[in-house]
């Protein structure tokens, strides 16, 4: 009998535990957890696969063309086979104008011509609904629309844009089920080589309150040749800017050169508005700063100070050949590095917590340094005049009635000696201390008199008194005299 209960029960413990096994990864506990996240997850023959074929099956990538179409709709399938493979539903597509997950657009390039183009965006959920978002961008084409490819030639375009684009894929890939504290989206712009068209389109159909939503962007460019890597914020940095390099570069598989703006500077316009340009503002990273939102522009190359030069782009050399030639076949770790970077900057247990009220450095005093030297003499010259108009119309009026005011005063205690001198008959004490009055009322400034009125009301008053009593005793003295002189006459005449 007892034997039958233990096994009874042994069986229903082994059921549990088996449903529970089975359940595991229809529940919350299938999201890997971000720690755990490491530079083996970055499979590095997926990047190679991917490079493989962004340089034959989808080579030609001109802005506007076909090629760029087919490519476009071969990341959109990609995106949606990781959700298929993904144990908790990673990836959506997001819908916009009636399309979802592709999503086309007009643009206008710099020959006239109206051509179509294409983003790929996709959102995968974090478990915090409330959460902002992280977007990580690149572009799907690798030629301008200007360019024409010779008959017989291939432009594999693996530096532009092949590696951002196996690289954006394989963290897309790394991440699927890892459960991050913030929202990811994945964007792939198209016609970047025509000025940056696609992510110009698609923020202008964001408004303010969809833009606040975003706490960062992480923009890859070209990063397969060039001796250094580059992390770019903006040329004047904030606290954010500063922090966001000083941590992807503590985390990063690689060594990070500070760019240096002086290196790279060419007198064309930039799309920030600045008087010039160089390779750190020639990339999506450029619309995100304009409409508020911080961005890490991240790209490679051999930008120095004696070298300033792309002898890659754009050529038939950007090829995979010729880059693992380059590179004794190097250039593919490098993209696995950077990829590994990104993922081990977005799973730092402080990322979120750092970045998630971020702003982007501010673009309105570096938009033309004509333009703030202006304002500064605009300031100091209303400065000038507000202090004019200040002395003309507020301290110049006060001045004078204080003038005016001390004047009286002087002119009232003037009155009162005269007064007093022709009552009490010029005694020296009290002229003295009438004399001693206005001395002080012609050395004092308004205020001092308006201090002392007072005090020195009461004992002018009590001379005043004094003086009206003597003069009153004079008077009675006076009449008594004359009594005493009408008695005197009165007994004469009687007698």
């Amino acid at each position: 009998m007892i034997k039958r209960i233990y096994k009874r029960l042994f069986m229903l413990v082994l059921c549990v535990c088996m449903l529970v096994g089975i359940g595991m990864p229809f529940t919350q506990n299938a999201w890997v957890q971000a720690s755990s996240v490491t530079q083996e997850t970055i499979d590095i023959s997926l990047i190679e696969n991917y490079l493989t074929e962004f340089s034959t099956t989808y080579a030609n990538r001109i802005a506007g063309s076909k090629q760029e179409a087919q490519t476009a709709e071969y990341i959109y399938n990609e995106m949606l086979q990781m959700q298929t493979k993904s144990l908790t539903s990673a990836y959506t597509p997001v819908e916009r104008n009636g399309e979802t997950g592709k999503i086309s657009f007009m643009y206008e390039n710099s020959l006239g011509q109206v051509l179509q183009s294409y983003n790929v965006w996709f959102r995968k959920e974090s478990s915090t609904p409330d959460a902002k978002t992280l977007i990580i961008t690149c572009n799907i084409d690798s030629l301008s629309s200007m360019y024409t490819i010779e008959d017989g030639q291939t432009y594999e375009g693996v530096h532009a844009s092949g590696s951002a684009l196996s690289a954006v894929l394989s963290l897309a890939y790394a991440l699927k089920d890892v459960n991050l504290p913030y929202h990811v989206e994945f964007m792939f712009f198209g016609a970047g080589c025509d000025g940056n068209q696609g992510s110009a389109q698609w923020l202008r159909g964001m408004t303010d309150e969809d833009v606040s939503t975003y706490f960062l962007n992480i923009n890859i460019d070209k990063i397969a040749y060039g001796a250094d890597v580059f992390a770019y914020t903006f040329d004047q940095d904030n606290a954010y800017a500063k922090q966001l390099k000083e941590m992807f570069s503590n985390n990063a598989s690689l060594t990070i050169t500070e760019f240096n703006p002086t290196w790279a500077v060419t007198n064309e316009e930039s799309v920030a508005g600045l008087p010039y340009t160089h390779v750190g503002l020639s990339s999506d990273n450029v619309n995100f700063l304009q409409r508020g939102i911080l961005s890490l522009h991240i790209f490679r190359g051999n930008y120095t100070k004696d070298n300033y030069t792309d002898n890659l782009y754009p050529s038939y050399n950007d090829s995979m050949e010729y880059l693992a030639e380059e590179s004794n076949g190097m250039y593919i770790t490098g993209i696995q590095n950077i990829a590994t970077s990104i993922i081990s900057l977005m799973t730092n247990d402080s990322f979120y917590t750092t970045f998630e009220h971020a702003v982007a450095p501010s673009l309105t005093w570096f938009t033309n340094y004509n333009t703030a030297l202006y304002a500064f003499v605009g300031i100091l010259a209303m400065f000038v005049i507000g202090c004019t108009l200040y002395y003309v119309f507020v301290a110049m009026p006060k001045a004078k009635r204080a003038v005016t005011t001390k004047r009286e005063l002087e002119k009232l205690i003037q009155n009162m000696t005269q007064n007093i001198v022709h009552n009490v008959g010029g005694k020296n004490d009290n002229i003295e201390v009438m004399n001693e009055m206005k001395r002080q009322i012609h050395d004092a400034s308004i205020s001092d008199i308006q201090a002392t009125v007072h005090e020195t009301g009461a004992e002018t008053m009590k001379h005043e008194a004094d003086a009206n009593k003597h003069a009153e005793n004079i008077d009675n003295g006076k009449e008594e005299s004359d009594e005493n002189a009408d008695t005197a006459n009165k007994e004469k005449d009687e007698q």
